[in-house]
């Protein structure tokens, strides 16, 4: 029962640094982070417990779930009892973002090229908003940098390729000017 910061405090703490996706080293199993995630989120629906929550289901390539949690950190309110300086919109789009990316990289690996590309456009866009506002954020440079360099990676076409890692680098130069 979250009825006071010092509780609520101590939850994020617990769930965001040692129960959650970030936990090093990892004692939990998917199946029991996600109820834990799911039985304090459906109670006291906290931003960044909800994207911690959508950061799990992503490791674990449960996409559409990832998608729907991620979305829904996005709606929830900051309050100014959030730990952690708040979860930013930042912070979540850069989620998102990674998780288009990921979805983007398997569906390229499956040879379907045109699909991916929908998902690299929908990444694109969520790096291009986390990269604005009061603190820029380093991760989403990081993030963008490294879905350019992966789709180069990946590709048989040495000219497609040094394009990707091309824009790799853009960003990244970017990020040097920015941050």
């Amino acid at each position: 029962v979250l009825t006071n910061r010092t509780e609520r405090q101590i939850c994020e703490e617990l769930l965001v640094w040692h129960i959650g996706p970030n936990a090093k080293p990892q004692t939990f199993s998917y199946d029991q982070q996600r109820q834990i995630f799911k039985m304090v989120c459906e109670r006291y629906p906290i931003r960044s417990l909800v994207h911690h929550w959508g950061v799990l289901e992503t490791d674990d390539h449960k996409y559409e779930e990832a998608e729907r949690l991620l979305k829904w950190a996005l709606e929830l309110p900051r309050d100014d009892i959030e730990s952690y300086r708040g979860e930013s919109d930042q912070t979540i789009l850069t989620s998102l973002g990674n998780l288009y990316s990921h979805i983007g990289m398997g569906i390229l690996q499956q040879g379907n090229g045109g699909k991916a590309e929908e998902y690299f456009e929908k990444a694109e866009s969520c790096f291009r908003d986390a990269k604005h506002g009061d603190f820029p954020n380093a991760h989403a440079y990081h993030a963008h940098a490294n879905m350019w360099y992966q789709r180069g990676r990946r590709k048989s076409n040495e000219a497609e390729a040094l394009d990707d890692y091309a824009n790799s680098l853009e960003v990244l130069a970017n990020a040097r000017d920015n941050l």
